[in-house]
């Protein structure tokens, strides 16, 4: 009787491992997954971004305004909310 738990138990370690290896395939594909759907939100908000470069700044100038007044000009509704970053 010893022998046949002797294998028993072993089957049984066996299938667990065999269990455990496609849990973790499984979750390796999720992360994986996960892992492209964030790569693509983060493109998706970066596809809203605008960088405006070339405009000669005069001293004392405030850009907040220049930034408003050029996005008037191209027909674009722009709150200064809609501003995130001036750099000078």
């Amino acid at each position: 009787m010893s022998e046949i738990e002797t294998r028993i138990s072993a089957l049984e370690n066996k299938s667990s491992q065999i269990a455990t290896s496609s849990n973790t395939i499984a979750l390796e594909d999720a992360i994986a997954e996960l892992k492209v759907q964030l790569n693509n939100r983060d493109q998706e908000l970066l596809s809203n971004d605008v960088e405006i470069s070339g405009i000669t700044e005069l001293g004392g100038e405030n850009l907040m305004s220049t930034v408003t007044v050029l996005s008037t000009k191209l027909g674009i509704t722009l709150d200064k909310k809609d501003i995130v970053n001036v750099l000078a």
